[in-house]
């Protein structure tokens, strides 16, 4: 399960995230091992997005930061 709280301010917006996400196996079943992982990227100066995961998150995350940084 991720923890994402995000709280917005007139200037701002602070936001966390956990960083523990169970590995899986193909079948989709824990293996009873863990990763850590970073679950929100700044996407722009004016821009953070947080995902669940780290898999496919990760990928997300990365493919928004390229698009609106190119």
């Amino acid at each position: 399960m991720t923890v994402l709280i995000a709280y917005r301010f007139d200037n701002g917006v602070f936001m966390v995230a956990d960083k523990k996400q169970s590995n899986l196996s193909f079948g989709g079943d824990h293996v009873g091992t863990y990763t850590l992982g970073e679950k929100i990227t700044a996407l722009h100066p004016s821009m953070l997005m947080g995902t669940a995961g780290v898999g496919l998150g990760n990928h997300v995350r990365g493919l928004m930061s390229f698009t609106l940084n190119a």
